[in-house]
C-alpha cells in the first residue's frame, strides 16, 4: 500500500485517517468505518547507456580540440556516472548498459548497493579492449524505462531505438549550467528550434 491512485484494498479506520478516504458505501451496513488503501506509485525508471562501439582512434577528434579521444571517452564515462547518481537521488530506478564492450546489461532497480554496482561497472571499463558494433540493450519498452545514451563524440541516434535522449562528452562543461542545453543536445541559447545536434 502507498499513496498512489490505484485501489489496493480496504482496512479498518484508524484515528489518523482522514474522512476523505472512507469507503462510505462499504461502511453503510457496518458498525465501523472502512478506509480505502491505495497502491504505492511506481517510481520512474531509466536506463543509462554509454556508447563505446567506436574505437578510440576512430572517434574523429580534431587537432584543435582541447581534449583528445581518450579524454572524451573518460568524460563520457563520468557523464554516465553522473546521470546514474542524479537519477538515483531523484528516486528513479536505474539500469546500465555499456555498448560496444562485452558487458552484461545491469537491470533497472533502486537500492544503494545497486547504484554502487553500476558505478563500479563504469569504473572497471577497460578502454583498451576491442570494440564491437554489437549492442546488448534490453527492450526498454518491456522494462518501462526511459533511455539516455551518452556518446564520447558524435551522436549516433541509430544505435538504439527511437525516443532516447542523447548526450555527448563534448557537452560536459555546458551541462553543468542549468538550461544550457536541451535534452537532445541542442544549445538552447544559440541553436534554432529543430537544429540537429
Amino acid at each position: 500500500s502507498g499513496s498512489g491512485k490505484e485501489f489496493f484494498g480496504l482496512r479498518d479506520h484508524r484515528p489518523e485517517d482522514g474522512l476523505r478516504n472512507v469507503a462510505w458505501k462499504r461502511t453503510a451496513d457496518r458498525s465501523t468505518l472502512l478506509v480505502i488503501e491505495r497502491t504505492q506509485p511506481d517510481p520512474p525508471r531509466l536506463r543509462v547507456a554509454i556508447d563505446l562501439t567506436t574505437p578510440t582512434a576512430a572517434l574523429g577528434v580534431r587537432p584543435e580540440e582541447p581534449v583528445d579521444a581518450r579524454q572524451l571517452e573518460e568524460r563520457a564515462i563520468s557523464l554516465a556516472a553522473s546521470i546514474v547518481v542524479a537519477a538515483d537521488h531523484l528516486g528513479y530506478e536505474v539500469g546500465l548498459s555499456v555498448l560496444g564492450i562485452d558487458s552484461r546489461p545491469i537491470p533497472v532497480r533502486r537500492t544503494p548497493r545497486h547504484r554502487d554496482r553500476m558505478l563500479a561497472e563504469l569504473a572497471r571499463i577497460d578502454l583498451d579492449l576491442p570494440r564491437s558494433g554489437r549492442v546488448r540493450l534490453p527492450a526498454v519498452e518491456r522494462e518501462g524505462a526511459a533511455l539516455v545514451v551518452v556518446h564520447p563524440a558524435r551522436v549516433d541516434p541509430d544505435i538504439v531505438p527511437g525516443g532516447a535522449l542523447h548526450y555527448t562528452a563534448r557537452q560536459l562543461e555546458r551541462l553543468v549550467e542549468p538550461g544550457a542545453l536541451e535534452p537532445d543536445g541542442r544549445d538552447a541559447a544559440t541553436e534554432p528550434e529543430g537544429a540537429a545536434a
